[in-house]
């Protein structure tokens, strides 16, 4: 039997939230024992590394339970790697994406070495998140770069 569950999720991605989300929707998958999780989404994005950890789960999921995103608004930044992360994915007709780069804010001066660092960070995250969405859609990773 099919059984669906809508889940709504419009707001930023960061640590606190992510984490409630995924407890939130563990408890759901517990609950009420799914075939398919719908995902009402609509975010400005926010931290990578929170969002790739959001993309991982609802990968893990795949195999037991379908995943389905659906973009009911704007879809920014890192939400691009969530909403890849559906096996089902659509668009409402006057929803949008954005992609850009990463950015980062430094909470003082910095030394040569930290600047280095902190750039060599900067493009391993904007790679890792062209890989990722080129995997899913019929962009190429240097169009997400470009």
């Amino acid at each position: 039997m099919h059984k669906t569950v809508y889940l709504n999720f419009f707001d930023g991605i960061d640590p606190v939230k992510v984490n409630k989300f995924i407890q939130f929707t563990t408890e759901v998958i517990r609950q009420h024992q799914p075939t398919e999780l719908y995902f009402l989404i609509a975010s400005n994005g926010g931290d990578v590394d929170s969002g790739f950890v959001l993309y991982n789960f609802l990968l893990s999921l795949q195999g037991k339970i379908v995943v389905t995103m659906h973009n009911t608004g704007t879809i920014d930044s890192i939400a691009n790697v969530i909403f890849a992360a559906g096996q089902n994915r659509y668009a409402a007709p006057n929803a949008s994406f954005l992609f850009h780069g990463v950015s980062m804010n430094f909470g003082g001066p910095q030394n040569r070495t930290a600047l280095k660092e902190a750039l060599s960070r900067l493009e391993g995250m904007e790679n890792r998140i062209a890989l990722t969405v080129s995997k899913h859609s019929k962009l190429s990773t240097a169009e997400l770069t470009g």
